[in-house]
């Protein structure tokens, strides 16, 4: 897995790589360390990544914003 922070070291994002493309489950956060978006990115037949299920975005509280397939 690979991480991106903040400036202030908080995390920012969360993923991993294959075939050096990004590849398999994405977190990314909000500033203060709650969750913002969950997704999941799959290697297409053009090699690109692409989004693959559920994506979903949250408020900075922590509640669901909303859900896309």
């Amino acid at each position: 897995a690979s991480n991106e922070y903040f400036e202030n070291g908080q995390i920012m994002k969360t993923y991993t790589y294959k075939n050096g493309k990004m590849d398999g489950p994405v977190i990314e956060y909000y500033e203060i360390g709650q969750i913002k978006e969950k997704y999941n990115l799959s290697l297409a037949s053009s090699g690109k990544s692409e989004i693959n299920g559920l994506w979903i975005s949250y408020f900075e509280s922590g509640k669901i914003e909303s859900k896309k397939k």
